[in-house]
């Protein structure tokens, strides 16, 4: 049985934010300080405590001339059955803090009482190769063997500027996984 997941989302991104004002720059922490909940992704939802809610405050300060661009993106795309990776599934909406770029750099990403967004993240409790699975015998995934694995979105989303001046739009490295399917490989 294969079935269809719909991954969508619709944020209001504010773009080329000019900052009228003077403001610390943000924090930036260290590879060391990623959150340990979030050890092995490339984005988190833990809030950390350096995180810098009024740099993005002042960002959308009515007063600012900024000028606002409504982005959409849908993703429908899976493949395998419900029936080899539906035990191994988590799947939770997360609103993303966090990510880290491409060449591993800690980037905020905008999350406010004004805007915020929340994604719909689906991960493979256990991504590899099956041995086990209802309707399926051991001699069958011996000789025909079937994998769960993460389909990745490299959605971008808005994240500080280094200088903490603007937003940018950024994809996490790696992408966001929102599926876990079931994949037959050929012997």
């Amino acid at each position: 049985m294969f079935s269809s997941v719909f991954f969508s989302i619709a944020v209001t991104l504010v773009a080329e934010f000019p900052v009228n004002h003077a403001h610390t720059l943000p924090y930036r922490p260290v590879s060391s300080e990623w959150p340990m909940q979030c050890s092995g992704r490339t984005y988190c939802h833990i809030k950390p405590s350096y995180y810098p809610d009024g740099i993005f405050e002042a960002l959308l300060n009515p007063n600012s001339k900024a000028y606002k661009n409504t982005v959409t993106g849908d993703i429908e795309n899976r493949e395998g059955s419900d029936i080899a990776c539906s035990a191994n599934r988590r799947r939770f909406p997360r609103q993303i803090y966090l990510i880290k770029d491409n060449t591993n750099e800690i980037r905020f990403v905008m999350q406010t009482g004004k805007m915020n967004f929340t994604l719909l993240v689906e991960e493979c409790r256990v991504p590899g190769r099956v041995w086990k699975a209802m309707y399926l015998t051991r001699k069958t995934l011996e000789r025909q063997p079937v994998y769960c694995v993460e389909k990745k979105s490299s959605i971008l989303l808005p994240v500080l500027s280094l200088d903490g001046s603007t937003l940018e739009s950024v994809a996490p490295k790696d992408g966001i996984p929102f599926s876990c399917s079931a994949q037959i490989m050929k012997n």
